[in-house]
């Protein structure tokens, strides 16, 4: 078997697209060129018909996967990866465009039957990884419906290996759930069950969340990491719905890929006309020597682009009123406070719920504690120097409001017919409006965003608890509807912003249940989790440092006045692992605590810039935290991307354990926001006694 390679050196990668010359199908390396043993190059191909002869260590690959409704499907038993869709398809031609900020590369791959596919490969000047989407072109003279269409693959896992891989690769992935969110997961490929058996040419392994909350059960990213070589390979996709990324074994090596949800995870198909297309997500892909921290630095230095221009020159700090009133704001108790802050940096004060009569989907003020009215309230809160800002769950409607009724269905989602009803727990009932439709989103319109100009707010806290499914009427499949649902709602929070050009936007869904790229690039910054008081709030801020960028990550820093120094402190560092939010007992807070605040916040300022830009690592004594009962001892150091500077946020839990972090060079601790013994060398030893105390340390480097 003969191979046709076609290279392009990036900075430290090398692209390497395989075109096999004997059946034109083509696959992608992406392999760092600092790795510690050069690849395995003898491209011996394992037939997709299935040879099991042990001597052969490649298989042809893909550069993407799809499946036709009228094709024969896949050979794996739960994915429809490798059907007679792909296998079919030839390579035709290949483009490079480049231009001053990027390097294009698109692919062109056909079948006999007229449809096609162009794979777009985009670095943008300064990247390590890469940015791809497959754009799919009906030519054949009649509609085609497709069942599964995955937009990035990474296949021949790992290049580097002489056997099945399960010695020496694992595979990483970030679970998630509510106030759980971002846990970090490490496994073996026996622990996954795809090690090579004497047929185990297919097995599949997916991961994924279903429905309109993409972060709630995994966040979008996977890793396949060889620890011989010392290089991993990762992928993230952009996916507002129902999204899945799947790793396969075919043969001896493996293959990561990933997309919207298919037919059968996902309740999707699409139809596509003759002369029409369809474009996927976007996906970054990435390899580095290197482990799990290199490989999300890159993802999160590329998605940098993404991130609107709140916080890109200063982070000023947030206060909620949520923690403080539980729901039961006023005018008069929102004055008092935002006076009581007055010598506070914070720049943004937040209302959050309870500030409207009726219910959700209403949008009245209620009068009772706003008696003049909401513009009156922003009018006091500006002229104390702060930027007012409110609370609304604008998708949705509940029991109690007018919009519930059955005179209302048809400005709702359905499914079947029936108006979809979601659950927040077993508290209330929501509905959701129906943003594809004109009606809704003109009602919308007046009722959000002419409500937040008249009443003068510049910042949003839009919230999301509900969960729609994975369908929705009035498409070709239930998974079409919502994948057309969720980009309606994109586009009105994109509405909100052209039409309230200086607002900031917050995004919320039960915490961190949307922190997914897309979303996350409409907005300022996110709400890093539902955890308001409780001891996780440092576990979930570390796990999150991986896969969304610290600036964006808004952390409750919620202060109690009965709270002891030890656990103030607990509090008060957690903010440093991304955006300070402040909430809390803040009217009965004394004189004492009130100057930590603010010496906290003089110390923010200061690091801030290592936070906006920079790099982190996590360190913990335990490798899995116990949320509600932690144990032993934890800190994230974040280098600056200078190199000379770095902060350290650590924390201690019970039971506190010595924690060492290697460094390289020679540093110097400059200043620490409590007085703390710390010893550093070649290494930083935390050896705190106290339990549950935080502290926050920032060094400079002497040397090398």
């Amino acid at each position: 078997m003969k191979y046709t390679y076609r290279d392009y050196l990036f900075g430290k990668t090398l692209l390497r697209y395989v075109i096999s010359d004997e059946t034109g199908r083509v696959f992608l390396n992406v392999l760092p060129q600092d790795a510690k043993k050069a690849p395995n190059e003898t491209f011996e191909t394992v037939r997709i018909s299935g040879d099991f002869d042990d001597n052969y260590d490649w298989y042809e690959g893909a550069l993407f996967h799809l499946q036709l409704s009228h094709h024969a499907r896949s050979p794996y038993a739960n994915s429809q990866k490798l059907g007679a869709s792909y296998t079919d398809m030839r390579f035709r031609n290949q483009t490079v465009t480049r231009t001053e900020d990027k390097t294009v590369i698109e692919t062109l791959v056909a079948s006999d039957e007229g449809y096609e596919v162009c794979h777009t490969l985009t670095n943008y000047k300064g990247d390590d990884g890469f940015l791809v989407y497959c754009t799919f072109k009906n030519n054949t003279g009649k509609a085609l419906t497709l069942e599964m269409f995955e937009g990035a693959s990474l296949d021949n896992l790992s290049p580097y290996m002489d056997d099945d891989g399960s010695k020496d690769l694992s595979v990483h992935v970030f679970k998630s759930g509510w106030g759980t969110e971002g846990v970090h997961f490490e496994y073996t490929l026996p622990e996954l069950n795809i090690g090579k058996g004497w047929g185990g040419n297919y097995k599949n392994h997916k991961i994924g969340t279903q429905g309109s909350r993409p972060t709630a059960d995994y966040f979008p990213i996977m890793a396949v990491e060889d620890k011989k070589a010392g290089v991993i390979w990762g992928m993230e996709l952009y996916c507002e719905g129902t999204w899945q990324i799947e790793l396969s074994r075919i043969g001896w090596k493996l293959s990561m890929s990933g997309g919207l949800g298919d037919c059968d995870y996902g309740n999707w198909t699409k139809t596509v006309q003759d002369g029409d297309s369809f474009k996927t997500p976007k996906t970054l892909i990435a390899s580095v020597s290197g482990g799990i921290s290199d490989l999300c630095d890159i993802f999160l230095k590329m998605r940098d682009k993404d991130i609107v221009s709140y916080g890109k020159s200063s982070m000023p700090v947030i206060f909620n009123e949520w923690c403080t009133s539980w729901g039961k704001p006023s005018h008069e108790k929102n004055l008092e406070l935002a006076k009581k802050l007055n010598k506070s940096k914070l720049r943004y004060f937040v209302m959050d719920a309870g500030w409207y009569s009726g219910a959700i989907g209403d949008w009245e003020v209620k009068k009772e504690i706003f008696p003049n009215g909401l513009r009156a309230y922003t009018d006091d809160i500006k002229k104390l120097g702060f930027v007012p800002g409110i609370w609304m769950e604008l998708e949705c409607t509940n029991e109690g409001s007018k919009y519930f009724s059955p005179q209302y269905d048809n400005m709702h989602l359905t499914h079947n017919g029936d108006v979809i009803v979601g659950s927040v727990g077993l508290a209330r009932r929501e509905s959701f409006w129906n943003f594809t439709n004109p009606e809704t989103v003109g009602l919308l319109e007046k009722k959000i965003i002419n409500f937040l100009k008249e009443n003068g707010f510049g910042y949003l806290k839009i919230d999301y608890n509900a969960n729609i499914g994975t369908s929705c009427d009035g498409y070709e499949s239930g998974g079409e509807g919502l994948r057309q649902q969720m980009l309606a709602v994109h586009s009105f929070i994109k509405k909100i912003r052209t039409e309230i050009p200086d607002i900031v936007i917050e995004n919320c869904s039960s915490g961190g249940m949307r922190l997914e790229p897309n979303m996350m690039s409409l907005t300022d910054m996110s709400s890093f989790s539902d955890a308001h008081v409780s001891v996780d709030i440092p576990i979930i801020a570390a796990n999150l440092q991986y896969i969304i960028p610290p600036c964006q990550s808004q952390i409750w820093c919620t202060l109690r006045s009965g709270f002891g120094k030890d656990r103030f402190s607990y509090t008060v560092a957690s903010g440093f692992l991304g955006r300070i939010c402040w909430s809390g007992d803040i009217m009965s807070l004394n004189d004492e605590q009130m100057e930590a605040v603010y010496k906290a916040e003089d110390f923010y300022e200061q690091v801030s810039h290592i936070i906006r830009h920079g790099k982190s690592i996590v360190f913990r004594t335990q490798k899995l935290i116990n949320f509600r009962y932690p144990e032993g001892t934890q800190a994230v150091i974040r280098y600056s991307d200078t190199g000379d500077m770095a902060l350290v946020v650590y924390h201690s839990f019970k039971n506190p354990q010595k924690l060492k972090i290697p460094l390289s060079g020679k540093w110097e601790a400059e200043k620490t926001l409590y007085d703390a013994d710390i010893k550093i060398t070649d290494e930083i030893l935390i050896d705190e006694k106290k339990e549950f105390f935080g502290n926050v340390v920032l060094l400079r480097k002497t040397g090398d």
